[in-house]
């Protein structure tokens, strides 16, 4: 039986005002908070259709009982292209998988607009796997 996957999708941020951070290939800046944050295609809502549609709970983790939040910090490019995905705080190594192969799916964002100017953003996506109670 499959297990069925609960998760709790909350965007949060790396800090709490507009910085630069890394970059990428580019010379580009890598903000946290920007005027106009990215956006998901169809908004909030269909990032957690889209979460609950891709996302797969591995059978090994299952069998094993894990279970937890995985951070997922990834960068939504001035393009809107998500790039860059990493476990930023680790709950099992197939949890982890499963939570970067959801992100590396996911379509093109609206980017993120900084003084009128499409920038780089970095986000930082938990995603919460739960094995049901099997009440």
């Amino acid at each position: 039986m499959k297990a069925i996957i609960s998760a709790l999708i909350l965007v949060t941020f790396l800090s709490a005002s507009a910085q630069e951070g890394q970059n990428l290939d580019s010379e580009e800046p890598v903000y946290s908070i920007v005027e106009t944050m990215p956006e998901f295609p169809g908004g909030m809502e269909a990032l957690y259709m889209f979460i609950g549609e891709t996302l797969q709970y591995p059978n090994n983790a299952n069998a094993k009982g894990a279970s937890g939040t995985v951070f997922v910090s990834f960068i939504v490019d001035e393009s809107g292209v998500v790039r860059d995905a990493t476990v930023v705080k680790s709950v099992d190594p197939a949890l982890d998988q499963a939570a970067l192969d959801m992100v590396n799916q996911m379509p093109d964002w609206k980017p993120g607009i900084q003084d009128g100017k499409a920038v780089n953003v970095k986000y930082n996506l938990p995603v919460k796997f739960q094995i049901p109670s099997s009440e």
